[in-house]
């Protein structure tokens, strides 16, 4: 089948396949009928569907794998996660799971499901873009369920699978235009040199943030000839590319590839990219640890631009944008009195985005999520006990954090506190909680602000760059400031208030045994009692009864009686 660019812009935004296997696996609790996938798939095929439908990369059993591996991610989040009376998970929560679903699978950050510095409720799921070019008939689906109490568990799974699967088709569109600019047709055969170029020129459009089919083709390909020096890490990419196709071709037998191989490998490097920049990510981070203030996690603002004034190109971010990240630590008492930059809000925050599209971007995958997971994963409950919760952390070691170790009687103090807040327990998903982890691994856990308190976002447009990016007079003035001899000794700030992704139950879903009893045995107390009162009652009105019915009797004639002594007494 050739390809046109016209027909490019005409792409499905949901194929009647995937659409099938959505609505059969998320209908299926609710036993409405659906048409099968062959069905979907021949009826997408007949209206002309300009996507080449590939009968590997389209099938159910792909789907169903996606399915399986997204249960397994998903797993600890889900049972942290409080469900509502009919155990379902409400918006709110079904958000912070597929976010960080998505991070920990791909170190992709979906646009919308990320709270963004607000609360978790200031939008719906029915508002994340993606989610937008749903077909109509599902967007409605989706809203009934969450109207009716929200979303099961097997159902977020499908949710997950239903954004992969979109995300995949989004940047197949790229792909497909990256043909285009190489004036190719899908029925075309590569050869290894050119398949690596073709997906070298797709990725190299997405870490720029770029549409190629609005790139002029001369000034395109002198980018792609200095993407060495835009992006340093450009030449180990492209290596990365170079063996994903060598593994292609040996799958397929081959030594020229079509285009459902291309699009495979397409789909492999995009799964992957985010886990193969780890070693990136924490060579920035050393070096910023590197002139750590007192194992706070922090460096000082002077110390952070001294770093961008050394050559590297990262840490040139204007105050007012590290501020907006939720990167910058205010001077105050706790500062020493001087502006601190916040390592890992840094790392892991949108502006060291790694490559970016109209939906999602990658960055850094925070070193808090393996924590997390391990937390998750041994408790499987909203809540913890304080007691529990901290000997557990304690045997915890992290990259820079030895275990076991003694968290200290303040951090004990604070998981305590936080318990008394919540009723008598840690809730795992609260911010509260995760303020106490950023302190018991300030290197690993970003520090977790106050919604409303930043507005974190990518800048993609030159003018907002520029905006961005201290000038070079404005770094050296900073950097030159010495530290403060009479500071004190630093620390992370600690700010009360909990947030929750969804309320926790006041009680459990069920009460515990003993007191089911104990409710039992009262009940059956009081059923007896009420049946002694009423047989008491009973007797005696039975009595009662007796004696009125032998005071209405006639005495017999000489016989006295109570009656006859109350007489009126007559004289003769």
């Amino acid at each position: 089948m050739s390809f046109t660019f016209a027909a490019a812009s005409k792409l499905p935004k949901f194929t009647k396949a995937l659409l099938a296997a959505f609505l059969l696996l998320i209908l299926q609790v609710s036993g409405e009928a659906v048409p099968s996938a062959a069905a979907a798939q021949s009826e997408g095929q007949g209206q002309g569907s300009s996507l080449p439908l590939d009968s590997e990369s389209h099938s159910l059993s792909l789907e169903v794998e996606q399915f399986r591996k997204a249960s397994a991610v998903l797993r600890p989040l889900l049972g942290v996660l409080p469900k509502n009376e009919e155990g379902k998970l409400g918006d709110s929560a079904v958000k912070y799971a597929l976010h960080h679903f998505f991070v920990r699978k791909f170190a992709w950050h979906v646009r919308g499901l990320d709270s963004a510095g607000q609360s978790w409720n200031q939008t719906t799921l029915l508002d994340v873009p993606i989610l937008k070019d749903l077909p109509e008939e599902t967007r409605s689906l989706f809203q009934e369920r969450l109207k009716s109490g929200g979303l099961t568990e097997h159902e977020c799974t499908v949710l997950a699978v239903t954004i992969w699967q979109l995300i995949h088709q989004k940047s197949e569109v790229q792909l497909l235009k990256t043909f285009h600019f190489f004036d190719l047709h899908t029925s075309d055969t590569l050869d290894s040199a050119k398949a690596t170029q073709v997906v070298g020129a797709y990725m190299a459009a997405f870490v720029l943030d770029r549409d190629i089919s609005k790139v002029v083709p001369a000034k395109m390909m002198q980018v792609l000839g200095k993407m060495d020096k835009v992006y340093p890490r450009w030449p180990g990419l492209q290596r990365i590319i170079q063996q994903e196709v060598s593994v292609e071709q040996a799958r397929r037998g081959s030594d020229v590839l079509r285009y459902s191989s291309i699009n495979r490998i397409r789909e492999n490097v995009d799964e992957r990219f985010g886990y193969w920049q780890v070693p990136e990510c924490i060579e920035l981070k050393d070096l910023l640890l590197s002139k750590e203030d007192h194992g706070t996690g922090r460096i000082r603002l002077a110390d952070f631009y001294k770093a961008g004034l050394d050559g590297n190109f990262q840490f040139r971010e204007s105050a007012e944008w590290l501020r907006e990240l939720g990167a910058l630590e205010e001077a105050s008492s706790y500062s020493g009195g001087e502006p601190r930059v916040i390592i890992e809000n840094y790392i892991s925050g949108a502006s060291n985005s790694i490559g970016s599209s109209p939906y999602h971007d990658s960055r850094c995958i925070s070193e808090c999520e393996n924590l997390m997971e391990t937390i998750q994963l041994r408790f499987s409950s909203p809540s913890a006990q304080p007691e529990e919760l901290s000997s557990f952390v304690s045997t915890l070691p992290s990259r820079t954090m030895k275990a076991p170790r003694d968290l200290g009687t303040v951090q004990r103090q604070r998981l305590n506190s936080i318990a008394e807040e919540n009723g008598g327990a840690v809730p795992l998903t609260g911010r509260l909680f995760a303020q106490w982890m950023h302190h018991s691994y300030p290197r690993e856990c970003p520090y977790p602000h106050l919604a409303g308190s930043t507005n974190p976002h990518i800048y993609t447009k030159i003018t907002e760059i520029r905006k961005g990016i201290s000038s070079k007079e404005q770094m050296t003035s900073i950097a030159a400031q010495k530290p403060r001899q009479d500071a004190p000794i630093l620390t992370a700030p600690w700010q009360p208030g909990e947030e929750l992704p969804a309320p926790i139950q006041s009680a459990n879903s069920e009460p515990p045994r003993f007191l089911m009893q104990l409710h039992l045995l009262l009940l059956l107390a009081v059923f007896a009692c009420s049946a002694f009162s009423v047989a008491k009652l009973a007797c005696r009105a039975c009595r009662g009864r007796r004696a009125d019915k032998v005071n209405r009797q006639p005495l017999p004639p000489g016989v006295g009686g109570l009656g006859q002594q109350h007489q009126p007494q007559l004289a003769v």
